[in-house]
């Protein structure tokens, strides 16, 4: 059986409280409420009823679950069946999780994404050399797909990295071939390319 009901704390201060049954174990859950009067409590309430009563709320409850490794390895497993660079997704996919770890995906936010961009550039690449931001832009590339495949397949309710900003990347060239270079490339190469 559902119901509100008020409690009152130290000083004077109460709460109001809504007990309805979950949807899943069917034990009592006790919830506060973010109501002044009793009507917004029972309106509240009733929101919630409505929620369990359409399935909502045992959606709700499963993407609150859902954990970063579960996403990753979804995505992992679309990239091996469909995609020609799913050894470079793989990598990139071990550095996220080394980060992120199994934390829940309603857990991350644009924090987080700030202190992996600051780690990233921290450390050294394969070879040994400082990672640039076109390699950390692809591994966020690869953060805003994942959370975007698991958002539009409903297993989260939000994407952290919507609207996300991606480094600015420093590709100017600057040096071009002398004509003597020019020369000795074209010599080299073989006849079909001169």
């Amino acid at each position: 059986m559902a119901n509100v009901f008020k409690r009152v704390g130290k000083g004077g201060l109460f709460a109001w409280f809504a007990r309805y049954p979950d949807p899943i174990s069917g034990k009592d859950v006790k919830k506060k409420l973010k109501a002044k009067t009793r009507h917004e409590a029972e309106l509240k309430l009733a929101g919630i009823l409505n929620d369990i009563s359409t399935g909502e709320m045992a959606v709700r409850q499963r993407q609150s679950e859902i954990r970063f490794f579960e996403i990753a390895d979804d995505y992992l497993a679309f990239s091996i069946a469909r995609k020609r660079s799913s050894v470079k997704d793989g990598r990139t996919v071990r550095n996220l999780k080394a980060f992120f770890g199994n934390v829940p995906c309603e857990k991350i936010y644009r924090s987080m994404m700030d202190r992996y961009i600051a780690e990233r550039k921290q450390g050294k690449g394969r070879h040994g050399k400082p990672i640039q931001n076109a390699t950390i832009n692809r591994e966020l590339a690869c953060l805003k797909t994942i959370f975007r495949r698991a958002h539009m397949d409903g297993k989260i309710a939000r994407n952290p990295m919507a609207g996300f900003k991606l480094l600015q990347e420093d590709n100017v060239r600057d040096r071009v071939l002398t004509d003597e270079e020019y020369q000795r490339l074209l010599f080299a190469c073989p006849a079909h390319l001169r």
